[in-house]
């Protein structure tokens, strides 16, 4: 098995980690509802925001 991850597992991870519960155990299904769509408009403002500015960056695939 690879331990490597796609961007998107990565970001997939990410968010997952974001919306853990307090016990660190269990993910927060609510919050990961409430916080979905905050998320990945920041994400794809970001993606526009590095082309835009012809920015590369070494660790993301994009």
């Amino acid at each position: 098995m690879s331990l490597c991850l796609s961007p998107v597992e990565d970001l997939y991870s990410a968010f997952l980690i974001m919306n853990v519960k307090d016990n660190r155990k269990e993910i927060d299904r609510q919050k990961c509802l409430e916080r979905w769509d905050q998320f990945i408009r920041l994400h794809d403002e970001e993606i526009k925001r590095l082309h835009l500015h012809s920015c590369v960056v070494s660790s993301m695939e994009i």
